[in-house]
């Protein structure tokens, strides 16, 4: 198994339900995660209009949709196939829904590798409330904090963040789409090339807006 699961995840509930882990991968891990990172697949995707709560700007390669193997799948390097079994696995669902009290066990999943460069940001929202949870695992190994790209979180969408987090490899982050789990990614500032890198999983109580706000946008 790639993952540590060792410890319980930590609970925070101001300003909304926050679930974080600490160490899931160790440097060497994360080191050939990156290295072999299938970035040929990415494709740009973006809403930027105002009149939709969530605007965004980043990249994304599916890996597993609604429980099926994307394309890429089958061309993952063996380190990639491996993280995402195990965020297939019933280990790691059982090891959430101990931490979350969230019975996701049955529920279809997406899986995707997402990654925000040089300008690339995501607005204030508070995800679809069709998803039971949505999981955040970080892989980047060192992250300048002046190169923006925070998870941000918010009492209110006309108020600052109240707390910052930066994407820190082997951390995770979990959290129920609510009325109030309002968050955001600070825009990317750092034309050198730093990339923010994440693996996401989303676990869909039903699947009629299952990916439909990811669509590449013409």
């Amino acid at each position: 198994m790639v993952l540590t699961l060792d410890s319980a995840l930590e609970e925070r509930t101001q300003p909304f339900q926050l679930f974080r882990g600490r160490d899931l991968l160790d440097d060497g891990q994360l080191k050939e995660l990156l290295a072999t990172m299938p970035t040929a697949d990415i494709a740009k995707i973006a809403v930027e209009d105002p009149k939709h709560e969530k605007q965004y700007r980043m990249n994304l390669v599916d890996l597993i949709v609604l429980e099926k193997e994307a394309p890429v799948f089958p061309r993952l390097p063996a380190v990639w196939r491996d993280l995402v079994e195990d965020l297939r696995g019933a280990e790691f669902t059982t090891w959430l829904e101990k931490s979350t009290g969230i019975e996701l066990a049955g529920l279809q999943r997406s899986i995707g590798l997402y990654t925000h460069r040089n300008g690339d940001y995501l607005s204030v929202h508070k995800d679809k409330p069709t998803k039971a949870i949505t999981v955040i695992l970080y892989l980047n190994r060192d992250w300048p904090v002046e190169a923006g790209g925070q998870f941000q979180i918010f009492a209110s969408p006309k108020e600052g963040p109240t707390e910052e987090i930066s994407p820190v490899g082997g951390q995770l982050l979990a959290f129920p789409p609510t009325d109030t789990s309002w968050h955001a990614v600070s825009k990317i500032e750092h034309p050198e090339g730093t990339e923010r890198i994440t693996v996401q999983i989303e676990y869909w109580l039903t699947t009629g807006l299952a990916g439909s706000a990811y669509r590449p946008q013409n």
